[in-house]
């Protein structure tokens, strides 16, 4: 089948080999662990109905911190400081809910269930570590009752299926927040009946959930029944190998499971063989001492903690402490650089210890909280040390800034002891070397002249890369680079990475090239961009260099094919509201540098506002009923671009207020109504102060006098907005006096007196001659100036109130000026 592949022509050549470096160096993608800022959780059955659950939280900078229950749809939010923690008891009414906690800071959470020598506290993983597909493993033997499991959605309608090992399926449906139990009897005489472990669980359509496994009873060695209780960890970040260190305090051993997600799992411990699993079986391993669980394939690994056996002396009968409890062990691949945990105390509990393992070579940078703590580190082998640290009740950082560490915490007393994860990564640890965007399968068969663009996913973990090609270093660290061959032969690639190994190069992915001879041939031609172009089985839309490979029985035929661009122009139109206009205003953007010969504009329907204007770059367009604008650019490869438009309905503001004229002696309010047209919303000023009102009536109330009082409404629609307004006259006297009027306006044409009470008397009007030219004793007719000049005039009233008596008057004296 023939290879379409674009040729990169300013190639830096070798005789055998040239690279060309395009892409900047980056080879850390986002790291994730146990700390995060988005947590969901469950709690899972208990042998105990009054159990307490509760939700621990901490945080190194101090964060803001809300857990939502969804079973009573409320919340509770805390305030962490720096280095802080906090235990939020949980409503036992609210046992079967799921919460959701979220920080504006990276926190660490833990679910906590307690009840009288029953305890037990799971790590809660951040959101972002979720992952649709798990593999369950609980604590089986036939001192167990309800080996169980619970899921929490993250996203609405997941749907979930359960894969038994017994081969069943279980599948249904839930919501954001919901959750379901799952849950089987162990056997009295087989303890492989009704196991969880080996069961898979996975979402649909990748959509992430939260899983949590146990069982609601268990006896682990010499131990009374107790909750086992843990977060699983996603398959994407099992291991393949893991150290075990000793529980500080412990007479007995403890029991730690190992789980296999594939068949034929080859497992090591301390480099001697210890079996084979297939997919869903357990390994179980029985010591006191630190060891090293390896495996070829992914597999997770989780201690059980039981109560050591009852010891007699000469006069006293003691139990040493501990008492079941699970953690999962962190495998080498997922280690961290910081982490921030809170070491829990309780009423029962004496000792508090954490366990951290790292690699010899970087014992000497392993802080806690900012001090030195290299001394505590003993050596396991040439590679690792642990260390197991005695911790006040509290929060605590471990950091490392050389290399990754691991770390579990615990705490113990005589009746109860609980344990949980301190540190741990969520690495994407793939590696796969592509080679012309497909995976690596086998040896590479290419031709001369080719490209072979060459790139390595590694997920996460990597810090560094490094290139081979025939064993010698290229130099590069970036992680696609593309090699041209200009001769035949036969050649290795090899990727090259390190990562937390004590700066040693701790991995690596290889391919063998084969490159065959080629026969050249070049063709040349042009292109109209957009317009499809056949060459050969393949369309082209673009301008370009391309290259066809055909592999034959005497080698290969290299076709090259330089498809030159016909100056297609390139350009966008948008369009937005001309509001002032009343129209659209459509403008074409140039995306290039092509000299355009013609442009014109057309509608349909026709839109006569294009008349004149078919030319321009800028139009305003106004379609009476849904138009199509067409532009038609000119150019050797010409180019055709529509757009639709709708007619716009264009708002019209009015309103109307009551009353014209406010005595504010009387009355301090007045009322707005809004008569606006085809507007959507509206929003309401007074005097320029924004009102809260947003309906079509506005009430306002005055809150002391003035002069007069505006009211401006703005009414809008999805296109534009309009303005109405209206001046609101207030009277603070008991008689009011215009100082001008106009008699040709439509208001304020007439000179009329106002008072605050009705009355009756004699208004005379003079000019500036003291000539009368107005006398009336009716105060409403007012006068209009009718055969009056412009100019400033002298009005005299003589008048009494209705409520005085008849001999009773007052005089007021004023000047009104006319315009005209």
């Amino acid at each position: 089948m023939p290879r379409l592949l674009s040729i990169v022509r300013a190639l830096l050549a070798y005789s055998v080999l040239a690279v060309l470096l395009l892409l900047p160096t980056d080879a850390t993608a986002q790291t994730y662990s146990t700390q995060g800022r988005d947590f969901w959780l469950m709690f899972l059955l208990q042998s105990f109905p009054s159990n307490i659950n509760s939700i621990v939280v901490a945080s190194e900078q101090g964060a803001m911190v809300t857990i939502y229950s969804t079973l009573t749809d409320s919340s509770t939010t805390i305030i962490l400081p720096p280095m802080g923690s906090q235990q939020v008891v949980l409503s036992t009414d609210d046992d079967y809910s799921s919460y959701h906690v979220t920080a504006t800071n990276d926190i660490s959470v833990y679910a906590s269930n307690y009840f009288p020598f029953s305890y037990d506290i799971a790590t809660v993983y951040p959101t972002p570590t979720l992952r649709s597909r798990y593999m369950v493993q609980t604590y089986d033997n036939e001192d167990v009752q309800n080996s169980e499991v619970g899921i929490v959605a993250v996203e609405d309608n997941t749907q979930v299926s359960l894969y038994t090992p017994e081969g069943d399926t279980v599948t249904f449906t839930l919501q954001a927040g919901e959750n379901r139990v799952h849950w089987v009897l162990s056997d009295p005489v087989d303890s492989t009946v009704g196991t969880m472990t080996g069961t898979v669980i996975e979402a649909a359509n990748n959509k992430k959930i939260a899983v949590f496994q146990g069982n609601e009873c268990a006896w682990v060695n010499y131990s009374t029944c107790d909750h086992l209780y843990e977060q699983a960890v996603p398959i994407d970040y099992w291991g393949r190998e893991f150290i075990v260190t000793p529980l500080a305090g412990r007479m007995g051993d403890d029991v730690v499971k190992v789980t296999s997600l594939e068949d034929n799992c080859y497992l090591e411990v301390n480099d001697t063989f210890a079996c084979i699993l297939d997919a869903g079986e357990s390994y179980l391993v029985h010591r006191y001492d630190t060891y090293k669980i390896t495996s070829i394939k992914p597999v997770t690994v989780c201690l059980y903690m039981g109560r050591d056996m009852e010891l007699h002396t000469m006069d006293t009968m003691m139990y040493h402490i501990g008492d079941p409890s699970a953690v999962i062990i962190p495998p080498v691949e997922q280690g961290m650089l910081q982490c921030t945990f809170a070491a829990i105390n309780t009423n029962i509990s004496t000792i508090h210890y954490a366990n951290v393992v790292v690699q010899t070579c970087n014992v000497d940078s392993m802080r806690l909280d900012g001090e030195p703590i290299d001394t505590n580190f003993v050596s396991f082998d040439n590679r690792f040390s642990y260390a197991r640290l005695s911790l006040t009740p509290g929060v605590h950082t471990l950091s490392n800034n050389s290399g990754m560490f691991q770390a579990i915490f615990y705490g113990m007393g005589i009746t109860e002891s609980y344990a949980y994860v301190a540190g741990m990564a969520m690495l994407d640890l793939e590696q796969v070397l592509y080679i012309n965007d497909v995976p690596v399968t086998g040896d590479i068969h290419l031709c001369v002249g080719d490209t072979a663009w060459a790139e390595l996913h590694t997920g996460n973990v990597f810090h560094d890369t490094r290139w081979r090609f025939d064993g010698v270093d290229l130099g590069s660290t970036d992680l696609r680079l593309p090699l041209y061959f200009d001769s035949a032969g036969t050649h290795t690639l090899q990727a090259l990475l390190h990562g937390d190994c004590c700066q040693q190069w701790c991995d690596s992915l290889q391919v063998t090239l084969h490159v065959h001879p080629s026969y050249h041939r070049v063709v040349e031609d042009y292109i109209c961009t957009g317009t499809p172009y056949r060459w050969n089985d393949t369309l082209l839309y673009d301008a370009g260099t391309y290259q066809d490979t055909l592999i034959t029985a005497d080698g290969c035929e290299l076709t090259v094919l330089y498809l030159v661009d016909k100056y297609t122009p390139r350009f966008s139109i948008e369009h937005e509201f001309n509001c002032f206009e009343h129209a659209f205003l459509l403008v074409v953007h140039k995306q290039d540098t092509v000299v355009w010969d013609y442009l014109r504009w057309s509608s349909s329907p026709y839109d006569p506002m294009l008349s004149g204007h078919e030319g321009d770059t800028v139009v305003n367009v106004s379609p009476s009923s849904n138009t199509t604008y067409t532009l038609h650019v000119e150019t050797p490869c010409p180019v055709d671009s529509s757009l639709r438009l709708e007619p716009i309905v264009w708002p019209v503001a009015r309103l109307k207020v009551l009353p014209e004229t406010v005595l504010f002696s009387e009355s301090n309010s007045l009322d707005a109504y809004d008569f606006s047209q085809h507007v959507t919303g509206r929003e309401w000023a007074v005097d320029g102060v924004p009102q809260s009102e947003e309906g079509p009536h506005l009430h306002y109330t005055l809150d002391q006098p003035v002069d007069s009082v505006s009211v401006l409404l703005t009414a809008y629609n999805e296109y534009c907005v309009d303005t109405a307004g209206a001046v609101v006259r207030v009277l603070a006297t008991d008689l009011y006096a215009p100082n001008a009027f106009m008699p040709e306006a439509d208001g304020n044409n007439r000179f009329v007196l106002m008072a605050r009470h009705p009355i009756e008397g004699e208004l005379s009007v003079y000019n500036r001659e003291g000539l009368l030219v107005y006398r009336s004793t009716d105060l409403t007719e007012g006068w209009d100036g009718q055969g009056c000049p412009q100019g400033t005039y002298v009005w005299h009233l003589r008048y009494r109130f209705g409520f005085e008596s008849s001999d009773k008057r007052h005089t007021a004296v004023g000047t009104v000026t006319l315009l005209r």
